[in-house]
C-alpha cells in the first residue's frame, strides 16, 4: 500500500461517529480503490509504451500494403485510443471516490446529498449519484 493509501486508510480510520464495523468497511473500500487505481494507471502506462504501429504490423504480419490494411489499422487505433480513453475516465471515477472518502461524503449522492444505496455502492464503488439522480 502506498503512503497515500495508508493516509487514506488512517483518515477513514478516524471517523468518530462511525461503529467500528463501518470504519473498517471504509478502510476495506479505499484499500480497494486503491488498488484498482494502480492497475489503471499500470494499465495506461503499458499502452502508451506501446507503438500502435508495431502493433498493427505484428497483427497483419508485415507492413501494410493496400487500402484495406490502411482501414485496418485505422480501426484498430480508432479502439486503442477508446481503451484508453476508457481506462482515463475510470481512473478519474476512482480518484474522484477516493477523494470523497477522505473528505466524508462518500455514498452521499452528489446531486441531492441523499444517500447512495449500499447494495449499488457494493456494485459500483465509484458511483457518485443516487439512482433518482443518475436518471
Amino acid at each position: 500500500m502506498s503512503l497515500e493509501g495508508a493516509a487514506l486508510r488512517q483518515r477513514v480510520g478516524n471517523r468518530s461517529r462511525m461503529s467500528p464495523e463501518d470504519r473498517n468497511r471504509l478502510a476495506q473500500l479505499a484499500d480497494s480503490l486503491q488498488r484498482t487505481r494502480a492497475s489503471f494507471l499500470e494499465q495506461i502506462r503499458a499502452e502508451a509504451g506501446d507503438s500502435p504501429d508495431l502493433q498493427f504490423v505484428s497483427v497483419l504480419g508485415g507492413l501494410p500494403g493496400d487500402s484495406a490494411d490502411l482501414a485496418t489499422n485505422r480501426f484498430l487505433a480508432e479502439l486503442d485510443l477508446s481503451r484508453s480513453e476508457r481506462l482515463a475516465r475510470e481512473l478519474s471515477e476512482v480518484d474522484a471516490a477516493l477523494a470523497r472518502l477522505a473528505n466524508g461524503t462518500y455514498g452521499q449522492c452528489v446531486d441531492c446529498g441523499e444517500e447512495i444505496d449500499a447494495a449499488r455502492l457494493h456494485a459500483w464503488p465509484t458511483a457518485s449519484r443516487c439512482l433518482d439522480c443518475q436518471d
